[in-house]
């Protein structure tokens, strides 16, 4: 199995959980001569209740500098974008983190010096265990605060900010129970917007676990069969949510009539949820 590393090097002032939503996204990668890289950016656990499995997350240091790290979690909900919404002080029954123990849970990267994380997840034995969790293991640079500028008129306030940078690990579990093919396509039209035309397509998890799922889109001419295929869309959908996707027409569609079809793939091995619908460009 090969794993994809990310790697990042960014400064944020405020909140570490903006970071997150960028740092956190699985197969996005900023390369460079150096930095710091973080391999998995994600995990995805398939945990029977009362047993526990343990993974390594590795973190490299190709710079020249030392940093310090420390560990944390961050719980989140997903709204219709895909963004994550951090859930603070909430510890609903998806959150992932409860169960999780993390050594060393601070720890200071040399240059040129890689370490591994230890995470091990204990899934409790009972019925309140069995459904899917997720949760983001934060690797936060600790940074010490910079004095604040001197002010000597002493007619302007001086603050002194700390540039710190993070990254963000998702870590999705659906234990075997769960059914996880119980996702479809609720909504697809298309739109026409001020500048363009688009589809408007919307996917919902009716089942109770974390969906990995494909979306096609094709489009055939009616008039001389031509067809036309929109990028594929690679996404992630949490029980019970929504998503939502602005899917801009083909490039080069003619006046005449037109099939769509959508199919999505949300890893059933039996069966695909698809729909259609006509329309023309006048």
């Amino acid at each position: 199995m090969i794993m994809k590393s990310v790697i990042v090097f960014v400064f944020v002032l405020n909140s570490l959980f903006s970071f997150a939503q960028v740092a956190a996204k699985k197969d996005s990668t900023v390369t460079g001569p150096e930095g710091i890289s973080v391999s998995p950016s994600s995990l995805k656990l398939s945990i029977p209740p009362g047993k526990s499995e343990t993974k390594n997350i590795r973190i490299s240091n190709s710079t020249s500098k030392s940093f310090k790290f420390k560990v944390s979690f961050t719980d989140f909900m997903m709204d219709k974008n895909g963004k994550p919404i951090e859930e603070k002080g909430v510890k609903n029954k998806y959150c992932l983190s409860k169960w999780i123990v993390v050594s060393p849970s601070f720890f200071e990267l040399s240059a040129g010096e890689s370490k591994e994380i230890s995470v091990r997840i204990d899934v409790p034995l009972n019925d309140s265990s069995a459904h899917a969790a997720w949760t983001i293991l934060m690797l936060d640079q600790v940074a010490e605060r910079q004095p604040a500028p001197e002010n000597p008129n002493g007619t302007s306030i001086a603050m002194g900010l700390v540039p710190s940078f993070a990254f963000g690990v998702y870590i999705y579990q659906n234990p075997p129970n769960v059914i996880t093919n119980k996702s479809e396509i609720s909504k697809f039209v298309k739109i026409k917007g001020d500048s363009s035309e688009a589809f408007d397509v919307q996917v919902k998890n009716t089942g109770d676990g974390i969906g990995f799922c494909k979306l096609h889109i094709e489009v055939t001419s009616l008039t001389d069969g031509k067809e036309y295929k929109l990028p594929l869309k690679k996404f992630t959908i949490l029980p019970g949510a929504i998503r939502t996707f602005d899917c801009p027409l083909p490039k080069g569609l003619v006046k005449g009539k037109y099939s769509a079809v959508a199919v999505l793939d949300y890893g059933s091995k039996e069966v695909i949820e698809g729909a259609e619908i006509e329309f023309s460009i006048e």
